[in-house]
């Protein structure tokens, strides 16, 4: 069991390092995510450090998962099963209807770990994420009904 908690703006520097260890071109814009009232962001700690983090919106009746990271250190060890688990018993009681997220089609990974928890995917986003080379990765938009 893994000691899952809120996250503030004091842990920004710790979810940037693990962004930049986990994706090519991570989004680093984390001080707007931490600001949006709508958003909820969970961290797995280990001995009081965040070893994964993950980032939710929610308005009205939907949710979506903005974001899900984990040290790759830490990779395979359930600590994203545990956040999407939480965000799952989180929202329980607030009448969400649906999730979504995105993933990068080459994530081939997490893709198999939102498919464990039922997401399905829904469409495409052309050129969706941009590449340190230049090119660009399509996202896959996968959809939870709860």
């Amino acid at each position: 069991m893994f000691n899952i908690q809120r996250l503030d703006i004091s842990h920004i520097a710790r979810c940037l390092d693990i962004l930049t260890s986990s994706f090519d071109s991570p989004w680093t814009e984390l001080n707007t995510v931490f600001e949006n009232p709508a958003n909820r962001v969970c961290g797995v700690f280990i001995e009081d450090v965040v070893v994964g983090f993950i980032v939710v919106s929610i308005i009205l009746d939907e949710c979506e998962i903005l974001m899900c990271a984990v040290d790759p250190e830490h990779h395979k060890q359930g600590v994203a099963t545990a956040l999407i688990e939480h965000v799952l018993n989180d929202i329980k009681d607030l009448e969400i209807g649906v999730i979504f997220l995105e993933v990068d089609i080459h994530n081939v990974a997490a893709q198999g770990l939102y498919k464990k928890f039922g997401f399905q995917t829904v469409g495409q986003r052309k050129h969706y994420y941009h590449q340190p080379d230049g090119s660009y990765h399509d996202a896959v938009i996968m959809r939870l009904s709860i």
